[in-house]
């Protein structure tokens, strides 16, 4: 009496678009045969993809889009005893972030009014925070961690300010404004 094959296609992977690709690495076992194949398919998920290998244990894919794919590793002995296992591929698209246009202000003004955007559209927005990356050590930003936010207190200078946004499937976006304070 043959014992199928098992079959394991790995472990459940997240990619953060720009990214498009990911190796899957497969593999079977056996009890009392031989493993003479391996095949991956797609069961489910977006239609664009490439499987560079899909006669191998190992493979990878590319040209992924946003979206859940499944794909499953059937592994055949050589009595034609198959094992089947499946994985989840999470593609997922980064916030779509905008910081606004740069400002230039002329002193004695010392506040400029942002409004960074922020939208996930493949999940939520976990948080979104202002930073200064560059310029004078004097400034207050009045909410830090909302889109629209004040900056007061700016001193003669340039500044840049980067506003971020993180999604729930840890995506991250960023974009900078510059300020002017002339």
């Amino acid at each position: 009496s043959n014992l199928p094959p098992t079959s394991n296609a790995g472990i459940p992977v997240t990619i953060h678009l720009p990214k498009d690709s990911v190796t899957l690495t497969g593999g079977g076992s056996y009890a009392d045969g031989t493993i003479i194949s391996f095949v991956w398919n797609k069961i489910e998920g977006p239609s664009q993809f490439i499987i560079e290998n899909p006669a191998t244990a190992v493979t990878r894919l590319r040209s992924l889009i946003n979206g859940t794919y499944k794909f499953e590793l059937i592994v055949t002995d050589n009595l034609g005893f198959i094992g089947r296992d499946t994985v989840t591929i999470f593609v997922n698209q980064p916030p779509v972030i905008n910081a606004g246009p740069d400002i230039t202000i002329t002193y004695p003004v010392n506040q400029v009014q942002l409004n960074g955007t922020a939208v996930d559209y493949d999940g939520w927005l976990y948080y979104v925070s202002w930073n200064k990356i560059a310029g004078p050590s004097a400034y207050s930003i009045s909410s830090p961690n909302q889109g629209p936010t004040m900056i007061t207190g700016l001193l003669p200078g340039v500044y840049e300010f980067e506003f971020s946004a993180h999604d729930n499937q840890g995506g991250i976006s960023r974009d900078t404004v510059k300020i002017t304070v002339l």
